[in-house]
């Protein structure tokens, strides 16, 4: 088993083995498996056989005659001798309505621009109505009334309000906030008082 893995691991390395692109550990081991691995050694024979014949169909692939080179370099020399053409200075102008259409469409882009930022921070707002005349309200001087019973003591203050000629008499209902409407006892002096004993 171990043998079918040192196998795989060498096999897998040939061909960096025969480029050499190995380190000197990876070297090394290849190497000593070579020696003893027929199977390794036939795969390594072939990697060789491949590498020899690409080293020697290559260069008829990609590679040129001297005469090749000697025309390619004079034509690149004659190129590098002739002068290039220089533009006249009429080339460099616009035509002058070409330049005109330029300067017209520009100031319409720039109108168009100043427009639309102008008129989209515009509000219009609806022109307001005149109010309608109010009552005028004047309040009264607050009188306490004093209500009372058995049980408790409650003071609450009856204000009467007065419009423009009408009187609004006080609300109806419980005189303090969250308590019932309570009826006042009748007053009694202190001679009555006294009567009932």
């Amino acid at each position: 088993m171990m043998n079918t893995l040192r196998c795989q691991y060498v096999q897998s390395r040939i061909a960096a083995f025969v480029n050499n692109e190995c380190t000197e550990r990876e070297r090394r081991i290849v190497g000593q498996h070579l020696d003893k691995c027929s199977t390794c050694e036939a795969a390594y024979r072939k990697q060789r056989g491949l590498q020899r014949d690409i080293k020697r169909d290559l260069p008829r692939m990609g590679s040129a005659t001297s005469g090749q080179l000697n025309a390619i370099w004079q034509r690149i020399e004659q190129d590098l001798a002739t002068p290039t053409p220089q533009p006249t200075s009429n080339a460099l102008r616009m035509p002058s309505s070409t330049w005109h259409y330029g300067l017209v469409a520009a100031m319409a882009v720039i109108l168009l621009t100043l427009a639309w930022f102008t008129d989209s921070n515009s509000v219009y707002a609806a022109v307001p109505s005149q109010p309608a005349p109010q009552d005028v309200v004047e309040p009264r001087i607050a009188t306490p009334v004093r209500i009372s019973n058995q049980q408790s003591v409650a003071i609450a203050f009856a204000t009467e309000y007065v419009t423009e000629n009408e009187q609004t008499a006080p609300a109806s209902g419980g005189i303090l906030h969250n308590t019932p409407r309570q009826t006042p006892e009748p007053v009694t002096t202190q001679t009555e008082v006294n009567r009932t004993q």
